[in-house]
């Protein structure tokens, strides 16, 4: 039986073909809040940045046990644009209480004390694997970085990777990840290579981020349909 979860994006593009999707019967409840009718789930989109969303997560913890985040992501290193990536860790990178005595990433005062935080539904991960081979998409795995900074500078960027052993940046999930902990809540990131965090993301980002839509539309579909089991 699929565990009931609900999904996070942070802009509309990357779940516009999901939305369109009339399989889901999606209803608006609220202003980007969305709920779909034939298979019990939400949908939220948050804008970008950390603030947005764990704001849009609370708006639907209380409704799900499992959360998974949807969208594109920025590759640290040599990670292929267009490939699709499996995230389970997650770091928050601009969270610099080093001056405290804090770990970069850990936030100060907090009983997360881990600068790499993971709370992953097993059971969900099975299903997002399993519907990506049975679509015969190439799945690869890697740790998440996540701050409300744009990595644009190779130099900046290639320090963080390196600071923090992470192959993915984007700018919502890791603060999402900590609300999910505190919160014995699960989540987990599936996101689509756009750009490689230099110089030409912007680029890049415009470029991909349709292609991303529709592979999510394609994978959650299949999850919610039990074809993932």
């Amino acid at each position: 039986m699929m565990r009931k979860f609900g999904i996070i994006a942070a802009l509309a593009a990357e779940v516009e073909d999901l939305l369109k999707n009339q399989a889901f019967g999606w209803q608006e409840t609220q202003e980007n809040l969305f709920y779909s009718k034939n298979f019990d789930i939400y949908l939220v989109i948050s804008g970008v940045g950390k603030a947005n969303a764990v704001y849009a997560l609370a708006r639907i913890i209380g409704k799900a046990e499992d959360f998974l985040v949807v969208g594109t992501s920025g590759g640290l290193s040599d990670e292929e644009v267009g490939s699709l990536y499996l995230s389970t860790e997650f770091v928050e990178h601009d969270m610099d209480a080093t001056g405290l005595g804090f770990a970069m990433g850990v936030t100060p005062f907090s009983s997360i004390g881990d600068v790499v935080v993971s709370t992953c539904s097993e059971i969900l991960e099975k299903q997002i694997k399993k519907s990506c081979v049975d679509l015969e998409i190439e799945l690869n795995y890697g740790r998440t970085i996540s701050g409300d900074q744009f990595l644009n500078d190779p130099e900046i960027t290639k320090q963080k990777r390196e600071l923090f052993g992470a192959q993915l940046v984007d700018m919502e999930s890791a603060a999402m990840a900590k609300i999910c902990k505190l919160n014995n809540k699960n989540i987990i990131a599936l996101r689509y290579v756009s750009d490689n965090a230099n110089h030409d993301s912007n680029t890049d980002w415009n470029e991909n981020v349709k292609r991303s839509s529709g592979l999510a539309n394609k994978i959650v579909e299949k999850i919610v349909k039990g074809e993932g089991e």
